[in-house]
């Protein structure tokens, strides 16, 4: 979620995730943002890889690890789209933040070692690595959704975060009453297609082939 700073920002996400989004990019979308993240690497960082600190190294391989997710979302998008004869996130039988939010409550449900993962997350440094996006953006982003993200998801953090991106309370009680209409009905379509893990297991194998290829940028 760190780099989808365009949520909160009026930053073009092709700025972010380099790629339109299914519906504008088609199958360019799920497959060329890893890709192009990799080839304007050297553009994109304030100094060569290889003189960055493991800190700031990890940042930039978290990056590539977010936009790896992200192709095999949209790919599962695509697929979603085509099964149910729709043609954009705004057709599908739930809203879309109410999906995200879903998806992101089961995948947390499968973490190993939550407590550890927690531990570390709440003593994160957001280093001044990028050229393309402010550190400062970054930096405001990760204080949004830091409880966000340690809480796993849940409906009343995502909340919360709303109330800290400064949105409007009454956006936020549209946006709650929203959640209870649809919420477990997200739960139910995530559990109806087989779940997160084959989802997860995608998104492994895609940032596992991407991964190396930082080190010969």
């Amino acid at each position: 979620m760190l780099i989808d700073i365009h949520a909160f920002n009026e930053i073009d996400r092709r700025l972010t995730h380099f790629v339109g989004r299914v519906e504008e990019a088609g199958e360019s979308a799920y497959q060329d943002s890893c890709n192009n993240f990799l080839n304007k690497l050297g553009s994109l960082l304030n100094s060569p890889w290889k003189s960055l600190n493991p800190i700031e190294k990890s940042f930039v391989d978290g990056y590539l690890c977010h936009l790896a997710v992200d192709e095999c979302w949209k790919k599962l998008g695509m697929q979603l789209f085509q099964k149910l004869g729709i043609n954009s996130w705004s057709d599908f039988i739930v809203p879309g933040d109410v999906g995200l939010t879903t998806f992101d409550f089961i995948c947390n449900s499968q973490l190993i070692n939550k407590s550890e993962i927690d531990l570390i997350l709440r003593d994160i440094i957001i280093p001044d690595t990028f050229k393309h996006i402010p550190y400062k953006v970054f930096a405001k982003q990760w204080e949004i959704i830091r409880e966000y993200v340690i809480s796993g998801g849940t409906p009343e953090s995502h909340f919360m975060m709303l109330e800290r991106a400064g949105k409007a309370i009454k956006e936020i009680q549209k946006t709650r009453k929203r959640y209870d209409l649809y919420w477990n009905k997200g739960i139910e379509f995530i559990n109806e297609i087989g779940g997160v893990e084959p989802f997860i297991q995608d998104a492994i194998d895609r940032a596992m082939q991407v991964m190396p290829q930082i080190m010969e940028r």
